[in-house]
């Protein structure tokens, strides 16, 4: 049935039990001032809940076992917001994530971070700050690895004066051309060949 738990350490549980276990739907704030209201299993959070984290970050979707697991959306304080899927507690799976900035990444993730394919359009603001050219691109469509373009890929930079015009399609390695590929400049020269850490080697 219904029930009140409160503890010494400050936690708090309003909500459904079964054999001495919070089971049903159920708020409870934790001690740390984090709150989870949702559907509970066996006394884990387990099923369609909403939680507001202590760093902030707010969460909606899919629990097993105490952790994000499933489809779900969390929102960060800075305006970031992911729409996909999760595994234990982190972004794994199909997902797209919107910044603050406007930028977006829709594709792959494994273990928190871009990995595997995806497509991600950087924000004019992102654009303004970056120093190379590399990271200042309008879309890169390709292979990530840990959060950085690894693999084969194709950037695409605005024409001057927004961007560099530089079009390169070929093999990454830690976010810079890395490999076999060619590049299309702004004045219309093409380099094709072999790159190495971002420097052509002809």
């Amino acid at each position: 049935g219904d029930g009140q738990l409160r503890t010494a350490s400050g936690v708090v549980f309003e909500g459904r039990w079964s054999a001495n276990q919070r089971h049903g739907h159920g708020k409870q704030t934790f001690a740390n001032g984090e709150v989870y209201e949702g559907q509970w299993h066996c006394n884990e959070r387990g099923g369609i809940g909403s939680a507001r984290f202590s760093n902030g970050v707010r969460y909606h979707g899919r629990w097993h076992r105490d952790k994000q697991d499933g489809v779900g959306e969390a929102w960060w304080p800075n305006g970031d917001h992911y729409s996909g899927q999760w595994q234990k507690g982190e972004r794994h799976g199909q997902g797209v994530c919107v910044d603050s900035g406007g930028g977006t990444y829709n594709g792959a993730w494994a273990h928190d971070q871009r990995s595997g394919h995806g497509k991600c359009t950087y924000a004019p603001s992102a654009r303004a700050l970056a120093d190379e050219s590399y990271d200042s691109c309008d879309v890169y469509e390709g292979e990530w690895a840990a959060d950085a373009r690894h693999g084969r890929g194709r950037m695409v930079c605005a024409p001057p004066p927004y961007g560099s015009g530089e079009v390169y399609d070929g093999e990454w390695k830690d976010g810079l051309p890395h490999g076999e590929g060619m590049c299309e400049y702004a004045d219309g020269s093409v380099y094709e060949g072999t790159w190495w850490m971002g420097q052509r080697q002809g």
